[in-house]
């Protein structure tokens, strides 16, 4: 039997999981429940709620979760840490993590493997437990960038974090090319385990959502992400706004999917003078509907990681429209599956509207079947195989050979 079978797999996760929707919610709801159809015990450690979101995943019967309470978590602990204060709140978590693995430990016979999603919460929880416990850093994007970016006076000591967690740990994993040569730059090696996506979900035939307007009156623009400023919210709405041809703005309608306090950009569409045809439409349970009735789907993170938004958009058979990042690259070729445009350029991204309304409708459909060929190698199966095989290896080594410090590169 493999050795991997006889030892549970921890996921921890810094989040309200399974009622919190977001990319690695995604990646963990869809990795978890394949383990457990191939007969893994699957446990995951996440966040008590505060009740403002329902149940986003159904995980089932079979996967064991743990949750922890955390004051600071609640409404009135998130009112008390606005702004850079939300770096604390999110940090506060370690100790509650740690608390737990450290009471649980000596009971759990065998240890489990703990995977963390990200790389610098999870890994402080993990202090002093390495040697007990065979722990995977998997870095969803640049943790300590982004935290910093919030809190730039902790940026020093979230980047030496970050680094403690890339020598600590038995393995590193990183969510996507971008993100191992990150990594690289710090002078460690990484695995490349990215997200995934269900080809035959994405294009499973929905009808088309109510909110839409009918078919061929607009050129119906979609995105899919959270409300805030990295996932380049504000881009778009300044792009459709400098649409230079009054007669192909007025065709276009951007609808934006997703969870988030949609006043600050109602209050700047109003401001480029586009508010009626911007549409906000909350968080959505299915977003395929929304994807596939689209003409132009958009993809304009500046975070790190293999956009789940953005394997989830090509998949659906639609062009993408994308910046011209690693993040973007390592999925779209230009021109063929997809569109590239420069990074936080609203002119060239107007232009890319402009250039997507112009394309007929019969050379939008060649791209997006392309798009939908080109996501076949990131079927959820695969990269549940190579996770596997990857956990299967480690559980099989001698214990020094998986002793923390083994991803420094030599």
């Amino acid at each position: 039997m493999s050795p991997l079978m006889n030892r549970p797999i921890l996921f921890v996760l810094n989040s309200s999981f399974p009622e919190y929707s977001g990319g690695r919610e995604n990646w963990l709801f869809h990795v978890s429940t394949r383990f457990r159809e191939r007969g893994h015990d699957i446990r995951i450690l996440s966040l008590m709620p505060d009740g403002s979101h329902p149940t986003h995943y159904d995980l089932g019967a079979g996967i064991r979760l743990y949750r922890v309470r955390s004051w600071l978590h609640t409404r009135v602990g998130k009112w008390l840490t606005p702004g850079s204060l939300g770096v604390l709140r999110s940090l506060s978590v370690a100790p509650l993590f740690r608390r737990f693995l450290r009471r649980q430990a000596s009971h759990w016979q065998p240890r489990p493997v703990v995977i963390g999603l990200d790389t610098v919460v999870v890994p402080l929880a993990m202090r002093g437990l390495e040697e007990s416990l065979t722990f995977v850093c998997a870095s969803k994007g640049p943790h300590a960038e982004v935290m910093s970016r919030q809190a730039p006076w902790l940026s020093f000591w979230l980047h030496r974090a970050e680094i403690r967690a890339y020598r600590s740990c038995q393995e590193l994993w990183s969510n996507g090319l971008d993100m191992r040569d990150y990594i690289r730059r710090q002078g460690f090696e990484s695995i490349v385990i990215g997200n995934g996506v269900d080809i035959a979900v994405a294009l499973r035939p929905r009808e088309r959502p109510r909110e839409y307007v009918s078919e061929g009156v607009s050129f119906r623009i979609c995105m899919v992400g959270s409300l805030i400023d990295i996932k380049g919210i504000a881009n778009a709405v300044r792009a459709l706004g400098l649409v230079s041809n009054p007669a192909q703005r007025r065709r276009m309608e951007l609808y934006l999917v997703g969870k988030g306090d949609p006043r600050p950009y109602s209050a700047l569409a109003e401001e480029c003078g586009v508010r009626s045809q911007v549409h906000f439409l909350g968080a959505r349970q299915d977003v395929f509907p929304y994807l596939q009735h689209a003409d132009l789907l958009l993809c304009l993170s500046g975070g790190g990681g293999m956009s789940m938004a953005a394997l989830e958009s090509l998949a659906s058979g639609v062009p993408v429209l994308a910046w011209n990042t690693p993040v973007y690259q390592q999925l779209i070729v230009n021109d063929l599956n997809g569109w590239l445009v420069p990074f936080a350029d609203d002119k060239a991204l107007a232009q890319g509207f402009c250039r997507a309304l112009g394309t007929s409708i019969p050379e939008r459909r060649q791209m997006g079947q392309r798009a939908v060929e080109s996501m076949r190698p990131f079927d959820w199966e695969r990269v549940v195989d190579h996770m596997e095989a990857r956990l299967h290896d480690l559980c099989g080594m001698e214990p020094a050979d998986r002793s923390p410090g083994r991803n420094a590169k030599p």
